[in-house]
């Protein structure tokens, strides 16, 4: 039987937590081993650190610096900058990287894929093609023709290489391709469960929660308790729900209580990164408001998502604020304002249409 050859496509701190995972999992497991080849190929965008080139650092140190410092990666995870080398022949495609690098990529990508390959998607966001929402897996799917499965979850990546405990869920249609996801990803550690809904709610879930942390860091400038925060969370997983009926007419709220459903968006709300700079885009723009006499926020003062992404993320994307563009693009369209009033708040408070004191308003 020939080997699966694994190609990951992206570098960051997820792409490493996950990379460190399935090749453990391979070097650990004589069975895994006669199912898949030893090394992946990670594919890794070529900068230079302290002068010397990041992928040369990761394949002699094997530790990712610049997006997982002090993490011990496997040798068998091979840090590869030419995409082309390192996704010809691959028979699984796992892609990990910011949404809006995956049309360049599958473009250079699409001349070499393997035809016989699958692929997983780890990715947090949606594509806008049309005016329309596109879930990752069939955008991916419609450019370079292979079946697709969504890796998905309450996921924080430094937590997960250091071997805490931690859920996932992956949903596939192919129950063939379920075990063979969940045999390279599963661990005591990394519990991966199997849904039977279809990747794109899986996908629209996973985006959207991005889009409420944005909420969550926003009343977190405030300095208000949990109170308000969980007020936010619980009307953010209402209309998350509502808008996946809406997008794809399934109304299976099954992964409502998965680790891809309320679980991720709690810890995003808490903890991810989209929370934490909209809590430093919103402070930036309440120097002297007091909010005891109702005082709004400026709209034109601040800092840009931009500049809070330099300052915090350390070369991260940020992704809540691009889904937010994206979601009031479709509830503007569909006159539905009134049925997503949290998500349609954020989204004006994002793009500047409204000050961040609206976001107790909604």
């Amino acid at each position: 039987m020939t080997k699966h050859k694994i190609a990951l496509i992206g570098s960051g701190n997820w792409a490493s937590a996950t990379g460190k995972i399935m090749g453990e999992n391979i070097l650990g497991s004589p069975k895994l081993q006669a199912i898949f080849e030893i090394g992946i190929q990670m594919w890794t965008y070529e900068e230079m650190i302290d002068g010397r080139k990041i992928t040369e650092i990761i394949n002699t140190k094997h530790q990712n610096v610049k997006y997982l410092p002090g993490i011990d990666l496997p040798h068998n995870l091979i840090a590869n900058p030419d995409l082309v080398d390192c996704t010809k022949n691959a028979t699984i495609l796992v892609f990990c990287l910011p949404h809006q690098f995956l049309p360049r990529t599958l473009s250079t990508m699409k001349p070499h894929v393997n035809p016989k390959a699958i692929g997983i998607s780890l990715i947090k966001g949606m594509m806008f093609e049309e005016t329309k929402l596109l879930p990752i897996t069939t955008f991916i799917t419609r450019t370079i023709g292979i079946p697709m499965a969504v890796l998905s979850g309450a996921n924080v990546a430094d937590e997960i290489a250091k071997g805490q405990l931690c859920e996932t869920t992956i949903g596939a249609v192919d129950e063939t391709h379920v075990k063979l996801f969940k045999d390279l990803f599963h661990t005591d550690a990394f519990r991966v469960s199997v849904v039977k809904c279809p990747p794109p709610s899986i996908e629209i879930y996973g985006a959207c929660k991005n889009v409420v942390a944005l909420g969550a860091g926003f009343v977190d400038a405030f300095d208000f308790g949990n109170n308000t925060k969980s007020a936010i969370i619980r009307n953010g997983a209402i209309e998350i729900l509502k808008l996946i009926k809406l997008l794809t007419g399934c109304k299976d709220d099954t992964i409502a209580l998965e680790s891809c459903g309320i679980a991720d968006l709690i810890t995003t709300c808490f903890g991810g990164r989209n929370r934490k700079c909209a809590e430093k885009w919103a402070r930036s723009r309440m120097v002297g408001i007091d909010l005891s006499k109702d005082e709004e926020a400026p709209i034109d003062i601040g800092m840009s998502w931009e500049e809070v992404e330099e300052e915090l993320l350390g070369g991260q994307k940020l992704q809540g604020n691009l889904t937010a563009e994206e979601i009031y693009v479709i509830i503007k369209r569909e006159h539905l304002e009134k049925e997503f009033p949290l998500l349609t708040m954020i989204c004006r408070i994002s793009e500047g249409s409204e000050p961040v004191t609206s976001i107790l308003k909604f």
